[in-house]
């Protein structure tokens, strides 16, 4: 298939797997977390702020390689 479309982020927007080592980055819903082990599949990511503020959430956790998120620098 030669026709089939291009699926990418939103703009302003990058999918995680294309994020460095060590970047701070947020989601759409307000979720920060610093980028610890990056890859194609999962990334491993150490969230340090949630918007519910549930203990659940915070600290070491894997997201999704095509997860959108914002760089904040």
């Amino acid at each position: 298939m030669t026709d089939k479309p291009q699926w990418g982020p939103v703009q302003g927007y990058v999918y995680i797997k294309n994020v460095e080592e060590g970047q701070l980055v947020t989601t759409g819903s307000g979720t920060k977390a610093i980028v610890t082990d990056p890859s194609d599949s999962a990334t491993v990511v150490y969230c340090t702020e949630h918007r519910m503020n549930d203990k659940f959430y915070l600290g070491s956790q894997r997201w999704s390689g095509t997860t959108e998120v914002k760089i904040i620098e």
